[in-house]
């Protein structure tokens, strides 16, 4: 996992970020990076890192299936 600042981002970050709105958490797979969690959904975990977990989880699992 990175973190970056918005003023550390690569180009390809940079384009994603510009195209979802910061701040955003990224997976960067074979095709390109993917938003998974966006910023309204992470302002509805209210700070919890438990359920930004169980998001995260969650999203991972359906990208596979």
């Amino acid at each position: 996992m990175d973190l970056l600042h918005l003023n550390e981002m690569p180009p390809d970050v940079r384009q994603a970020v510009a195209a979802c709105g910061a701040p955003v958490v990224l997976g960067r797979t074979c095709g390109g990076l993917l938003p998974l969690v966006v910023g309204a959904e992470l302002d509805s975990l209210d700070g919890s890192v438990a359920r930004l977990g169980d998001l995260l989880r969650a999203r991972l699992a359906a990208d596979r299936a």
